[in-house]
């Protein structure tokens, strides 16, 4: 029995060696995979320490030869051909790969956040069409799994696939479309290395090194809560999605991100150079590097994306062989993950047609260069105005100018030969310009090959943000409501009422004061004579309702009742991007029934509720609501009796349904019918549906 397990043990151990001892690949390099064209591409892998690896390729006659050093690693370079293919190429030890399918051509690696990632398959413009008709055999596609690390990985697992209306929806869209403009204007093979992950924060794409190093960098910590469900931890998909790729040879660079830094915008402006150079320093070269500029979307904070719009136009300077595809045009700014992506693909494309592969084409829209005053007037000079300027459509708000006091006006916009002209009545010594430099302007500026320009400031004056908080209270002797405000900071605070933004002129806040209409107040900090970009809005709806009792005929959730019995007719406005607002009361699964009494028959014109939709949070419009009116509480007349059908919509909004009437009144009952559960299409089907509501108005 003992010599029978020796000999079982004897056979594990040949068994072991033979395994060990195998020439072995990284993923990239695998049938399908794209090789960069007249390029000495390094080929890599493992194999037994000091053991010889000989590498053969179809396209010549030589047989390449390495050797493994003692850790059992191997690396050669081999001289490629012209674009071409299918090749094939074997490599050999004690064991045999063939590699089957291989092409020569163009690789670029593409990365980023969500909109790199996004597929044809997640929906984009013409979906169907474009998967369809997607008959692309030239272009290869190799996916990156999502990974993180804490220490620099060498391998990950994945393949090539070849371009066909089969495979295509996996593909990211972007890159994609990249692809296929190179494809047809060059008709060659482009492989793309497509290594991205949805929500990423640039720290996350840095080497971890470099952002501990950097005091403003290693600020990371206090920019995303524990909770932050996707890669912000300095170098963990940098060391697990960037670093197994290095050295293999690429054209250049892809990248669309920057959605997950508006926090830290102005630290951007660094940290996006740095980045780039940490890629092009592990692949020890310096290859092209171009990238999306984001697009405009409502971010919560003010000028928040327009400061990382900036970052990007500034990292042209910054950062040599890079180029921008500007998409101010093409956005959309209640989506962040705008559906053309074919624009944004070929916009890339331009660059490196004309940057790599030398085509005698426009590729930029008009970047700003600088200013110079004309008398009452100030003049804007481009690059890349391609024959002159265009204005699209007629948007003044998207142009102004201001004086030293910093206060940004619209300008009157006049078309020259070599730039723009700006002026204001109001601005007789103008120093400053911006264009589109807002979280959501979509610009209408172009050169004559109809390329937008990117948004500017010809500024860079420091960006003040101090919170106001405007507090309201219900003071039943005056039948209104007292104001009072506070300053983060502020040397002092102006406000409207009118829902008009303050200016240095306005208002200036002296003390608590008394509102006794349904008003609009928006106030903002001054520190240093300067504006604070963020401004606080607070409705105060005071109407015939307000504070009269109110009967809940269906018991709301009691999650979603924090506010207490007066949530309804408190006069204060839920908060559109915070279900767990106190300011909502909500009914989970459940009907919604409430009656108000005004305390005696009146006139009354005016019924309305607002309700919230955030389907993101399980929240849908009621799918129908009832207002009913009584001077009994027996007898109910309805006066709106609205359906509502349940669509796809993950923007979150809110929906006010009114009733127009003119007839006494002295209870209001409203009926809100819940869907019951999340419809099939939602990512929570079967769940308990939610109704939010918001405040009741008798006027």
């Amino acid at each position: 029995m003992k010599s029978k397990y020796f000999a079982l043990f004897i056979i594990g151990l040949a068994s072991f060696s033979v395994s060990f001892a195998a020439v072995r690949l990284p993923a990239l390099f695998g049938d399908h995979m794209v090789l960069q064209q007249n390029a000495d591409a390094p080929f890599w892998g493992w194999s037994e320490p000091n053991a010889t690896i000989t590498i053969s390729c179809s396209w010549d006659q030589e047989l390449h030869i390495t050797k493994a050093d003692r850790w059992a690693k191997w690396k050669t370079s081999i001289k490629t051909p012209p674009a071409g293919g299918p090749f094939t190429i074997t490599i050999s030890e004690r064991n045999t790969i063939i590699l089957h399918h291989v092409m020569v051509g163009e690789v670029w690696l593409c990365s980023g956040q969500s909109n790199m990632e996004w597929t044809l398959g997640s929906g984009i413009d013409n979906k169907e069409s474009e998967i369809a008709n997607a008959n692309h055999p030239l272009i290869h596609h190799i996916r990156i799994p999502k990974g993180s690390s804490d220490y620099p990985q060498e391998n990950i697992e994945a393949g090539w696939e070849v371009c066909s209306p089969e495979s295509v929806a996996g593909f990211s869209a972007v890159a994609y479309f990249f692809a296929r403009e190179l494809t047809e204007q060059l008709h060659i093979p482009v492989g793309l290395i497509h290594t991205s992950w949805g929500g990423s924060a640039a720290e996350a794409w840095t080497p971890k090194n470099i952002i501990e190093a950097d005091p403003e960098y290693s600020q990371w910590r206090t920019l995303y809560p524990e909770t932050y469900q996707w890669p912000y931890q300095p170098g963990s998909t940098y060391n697990a999605m960037i670093y197994p790729l290095a050295p293999y040879k690429i054209a250049g660079a892809l990248w669309y991100q920057g959605e997950s830094n508006t926090g830290n915008a102005l630290v951007y402006r660094r940290l996006f150079p740095d980045m780039i150079k940490s890629w092009r320093d592990l692949w020890g070269y310096e290859f092209p590097f171009y990238y999306v500029q984001i697009a405009p979307f409502n971010y919560g904070r003010p000028l928040q994306g327009a400061l990382v719009q900036e970052a990007q136009r500034l990292t042209l300077q910054a950062s040599p062989s890079t180029g921008m595809a500007v998409t101010t045009d093409i956005g959309n700014v209640q989506d962040i993950h705008p559906k053309n992506k074919q624009d944004v693909g070929k916009r890339l494309a331009l660059w490196a047609l004309a940057k790599n592969y030398h085509e005698n084409i426009p590729y930029s829209g008009p970047l700003y260069k600088e200013i110079a005053r004309e008398g009452n007037k100030i003049k804007v000079f481009f690059d890349h105005m391609e024959g002159g300027l265009e204005l699209k459509d007629t948007k003044p708000d998207l142009y102004k100018i201001a004086g030293d006091n910093r206060q940004f006006v619209e300008a009157k916009v006049e078309v020259e030969k070599d730039g723009l002209l700006l002026s204001s009545e109001l601005i007789p010594d103008p120093v400053a310009v911006r264009y589109a430099f807002t979280n959501v302007a979509e610009g209408n500026l172009y050169n004559k090959t109809g390329l937008p320009a990117t948004p500017f400031r010809s500024d860079d004056w420091p960006v003040i943000y101090n919170n106001v908080s405007i507090k309201s209270v219900y003071d039943p002797a005056q039948q209104g409501f007292i104001i009072s405000m506070e300053g983060d900071g502020s040397d002092k605070i102006v406000y409207s009422l009118d829902g008009n933004e303050p200016g240095l002129n306005s208002t200036i806040y002296e003390g608590p004061f008394v509102v006794k209409e349904k008003t609009n107040i928006t106030a903002k900090g001054i520190l240093q004579n300067q504006l604070s970009e963020n401004s606080t809005t607070k409705d105060v709806l005071l109407s015939k309702a307000t504070y009269r009792p109110l009967t809940v005929l269906t018991p709301s959730s009691e999650k979603y009742s924090k506010g207490g019995n007066y949530t309804l007719i408190n006069g204060q406005k839920g908060n559109i991007n915070n279900v767990n607002d106190p300011e909502w009361q909500g009914w989970e699964g459940d009907n919604m029934e409430v009656v108000v009494d005004l305390g005696v028959s009146q006139k009354a014109k005016k019924i309305s509720i607002e309700f919230l939709q955030n389907q993101n949070a399980w929240v849908f419009l009621p799918s129908q609501v009832i207002i009913s009116t009584s001077t009994n509480n027996r007898n109910f007349t309805d006066v709106l009796k609205q359906a509502e059908p349940t669509t796809n919509n993950r923007v979150p909004q809110t929906k006010n349904y009114t009733a127009d009437i003119n007839v006494n009144v002295r209870f209001v009952r409203i009926k809100a019918v819940n869907i019951g559960t999340c419809p099939p299409w939602h990512q929570g089907a079967g769940s308990k549906a939610l109704i939010l509501a918001d405040e009741i108005m008798v006027e």
